[in-house]
């Protein structure tokens, strides 16, 4: 009788298992398909069998991003790194983006989002951005600070090219010259000079006050 006993417990535990099979529900077993499903998508290395998946794997993905297969679920502007897939990603995998500055941007993107020079320069003409310009190694707002600039001919003239003012290259920085607080253009750029470098003493609803 005692021999018996595990293979009893081991019948009992595969009705269970099967019970619960049967028991999950349409929404659990969607889940776990679909979780399948995207986890296949970004396995696939090459474009043609990415573009292929339904009919070669019964997988349904998104498309090929540039150097990945994009699942159905979750495909971000980041996930896509070829240029011309980015700027045809809506039409192309149903995925929103501004376009091609660097890297793929999505929308809500800022001027610091773009690492190309050149998509810099034409930031309103091509994602609606108003950008300074670009400042050695990045891509700058108009508030931004002039130490965010890296190179000494762009520092130097920063005013002239970027509206930024700065007090010239340091050797190792540009330094920043801080503008009036009521020549503060945004919001967000008093708030910085309010809370981190104490210089304004916040934004009043439509300017930036000084202190006192």
């Amino acid at each position: 009788m005692l021999r018996a006993a595990p293979a009893a417990v081991g019948v009992l535990l595969l009705t269970f298992g099967q019970l619960a099979v049967a028991l999950r529900t349409p929404d659990q077993s969607k889940a776990t398909h679909s979780g399948s499903q995207e986890g296949s998508c970004l396995e696939i290395s090459d474009r043609e069998t990415c573009e292929n998946s339904r009919a070669r794997l019964n997988v349904t993905c998104r498309g090929w991003g540039g150097s990945a297969c994009l699942p159905r679920r979750g495909a971000k502007a980041e996930s896509i790194t070829d240029p011309a897939i980015c700027e045809q990603a809506l039409l192309l995998l149903g995925v929103e983006t501004l376009g091609w500055g660097g890297k793929c941007l999505a929308p809500g993107a800022a001027c610091g989002d773009i690492t190309s020079p050149h998509a810099c320069g034409d930031s309103k003409a091509r994602f609606g951005l108003t950008c300074a310009g670009w400042g050695g190694s990045s891509c700058l707002a108009p508030d931004d600070s002039a130490r965010l600039i890296t190179n000494k001919t762009i520092c130097e003239n920063s005013m002239a090219w970027l509206g930024i003012p700065s007090q010239g290259w340091l050797g190792l920085f540009c330094r920043p010259k801080f503008v009036p607080c009521a020549e503060i253009r945004t919001q967000q750029r008093c708030k910085e000079l309010a809370g981190k470098h104490k210089v304004c003493a916040g934004w009043g609803g439509h300017s930036c006050l000084e202190h006192g």
